[in-house]
């Protein structure tokens, strides 16, 4: 359900001038739970998937393929497994991305700080929103329009006329064994679409619904 909705839609909203991917392309080992919820604990074979994956979004009309690290315990403790990806896909990867679209300035980063409690999760973004302005003043980075994070796995966004602030959902399920052992929030799957147009841009998150997507996790079982 997952992979159909992911690709139904890259399909609907494409082609992309600009496709981004934020950061945690690879779950890793996974040695916390054992590497129990994983395909296939090798990072080289989770690679070859994610370069796959990642090419659903990318037609003839796209001439920018932007990446950022993810977090350690994910694409590698000592190696960034996330370059052999970029090396791929010919994309621009690091730590930072700021990105300038038509008149549009873009700072994107894949950790941001996460909350427990609901009405402070759109603070996390608004604090990186004003670290930017901050770092603007010092001639330390570029001021942006929009402030773009992940990490989290939901969707969220604040804002006011002079600057959009969000974190992006996942490309990860809810009810994973950690998160239902261990995460008392929501999770949302999906990506987000910007559209800009000189220094005017509007934008769409695509998330999937409980239908699209079951909230019950499912055990694949070989049956000889």
């Amino acid at each position: 359900q997952c992979w159909n909705f992911y690709t139904e839609n890259i399909k609907r909203w494409g082609p992309f001038d600009v496709v981004v991917f934020n950061g945690d392309a690879i779950d890793g080992r996974g040695h916390r739970s054992g590497g129990v919820e994983l395909m296939t604990t090798r990072q080289e074979d989770q690679c070859e998937m994610a370069v796959y994956a990642i090419r659903k979004a990318i037609s003839k009309e796209t001439k920018q393929v932007i990446m950022t690290y993810g977090t350690d315990y994910h694409v590698g403790d000592s190696e960034d497994y996330e370059n052999q990806i970029a090396k791929e896909l010919d994309a621009d990867i690091k730590a930072v991305q700021h990105l300038q679209v038509e008149e549009v300035k873009f700072n994107l980063r894949h950790h941001v700080g996460s909350s427990g409690v609901p009405t402070s999760r759109s603070g996390a973004v608004a604090r990186e929103w004003l670290w930017n302005v901050l770092k603007s003043g010092r001639g330390e980075e570029a001021k942006a329009h929009v402030i773009i994070r992940s990490h989290v796995h939901y969707f969220e966004y604040s804002g006011n006329r002079d600057r959009l602030g969000l974190t992006l959902p996942a490309l990860q399920a809810p009810h994973t064994r950690y998160g239902q052992r261990r995460c008392s929030g929501t999770v949302d799957y999906g990506f987000a679409v910007f559209e800009c147009n000189g220094d005017e841009f509007k934008w769409w998150p695509v998330i999937a619904t409980k239908k699209e997507i079951p909230s019950q996790a499912v055990k694949l079982i070989r049956i000889k």
